[in-house]
């Protein structure tokens, strides 16, 4: 049984967070656009900055999330959303799962985590669905997993391998 907690806990979290190089993933799994343009409406009533580039130049947000996958056809959209110098973009990859990244760097202390944990919360909370911080493209071994229905974050068993490179 994964143990619980409100918020992230650095002592079970920090050693996963240390840079190796890679980015750390968010992911939400079988979403569709509709929970794409949730996630969208709801971060405009969020106390977080946000921008939105295009091949990395600024431009306006799309009116919906279908919107910035049809630019994903031709160009590089990013959505980037400031969670406390936290920086978390969202890259329009697939309707299919709401993936985010963000640099583990970032994370550097406990109110830092706590203002990550308070973004991940939020994220559930709107889409109603877990939503799981991992090592970069490894969705399949989570650090911390946020459990909507509960409002808390999980982590796996000890001895389990929680995807560590």
């Amino acid at each position: 049984m994964p143990h619980l907690e409100p918020d992230m806990e650095w002592s079970k979290v920090s050693a996963q967070l240390v840079w190796d190089g890679s980015l750390r993933d968010l992911y939400v799994f079988e979403t569709s656009e509709a929970d794409w343009d949730a996630f969208l409406r709801a971060l405009s009533s969020w106390p977080y900055e946000t921008s939105f580039l295009i091949d990395g130049e600024p431009s306006e947000l799309p009116p919906s999330a279908g919107a910035a996958f049809s630019i994903r056809e031709r160009a590089a959209p990013i959505l980037r959303v400031n969670v406390s110098g936290i920086t978390v973009c969202a890259h329009f990859f697939t309707p299919d799962e709401l993936e985010l990244d963000i640099d583990p760097r970032e994370v550097s202390d406990h109110e830092k985590l706590a203002a990550l944990s308070q973004f991940i919360s939020r994220l559930g909370q709107v889409l109603d669905r877990p939503v799981l911080l991992t090592h970069e493209n490894r969705p399949e071994h989570f650090i911390a997993r946020y459990l909507p229905r509960t409002g808390e974050f999980a982590y796996p068993s000890p001895g389990a391998n929680s995807g560590a490179a």
